[in-house]
């Protein structure tokens, strides 16, 4: 019986090993992916970046409607924005953002780059100002 402690002490050394390397891999995962987009020029970014597009700068132009209430984004669908890139070589793609509702479903299309209706994911919901995450962190409840 005596013989068989170091064998676990061992074996549960290891496992304890294993599942802390398991942690750590996973945090760093975590840590090294990038955040979701929050922005439509983020979103833009995104799609052109999905398909391996080099550009300068991303301009958003007109929304259409162009007299969307954003305060009642649930009668707004569905919405097009037009989207200017200015690819790095210095010549310039337009085409459109389009989206069933202010912030979901949206597709991309810029037919000069070869990029049809191309499903992007849903904006993440803004980052709260600092006093108020911090607000968020400390407060119980």
């Amino acid at each position: 019986m005596d013989d068989e402690r170091p064998h676990l002490w061992r074996s549960a050394a290891l496992l304890g090993g294993l599942a802390t390397l398991c942690l750590a891999a996973g945090l760093a995962a975590l840590a090294l992916r990038s955040p979701p987009p929050r922005t439509y020029r983020e979103l833009v970014a995104y799609g052109l970046e999905q398909r391996g597009v080099a550009y300068a700068r991303i301009e958003m132009g007109e929304m259409w409607p162009d007299r969307t209430n954003l305060q009642y984004q649930i009668y707004a669908r569905p919405v097009s924005i037009a989207v200017r890139v200015r690819l790095e070589d210095g010549s310039l793609a337009s085409g459109w953002l389009q989206c069933q509702e202010l912030e979901r479903g949206c597709t991309l299309s810029i037919k000069q780059l070869g990029i049809e209706d191309a499903p992007l994911p849903d904006l993440a919901a803004p980052e709260p100002p600092p006093w108020l995450r911090w607000l968020r962190e400390h407060m119980p409840g």
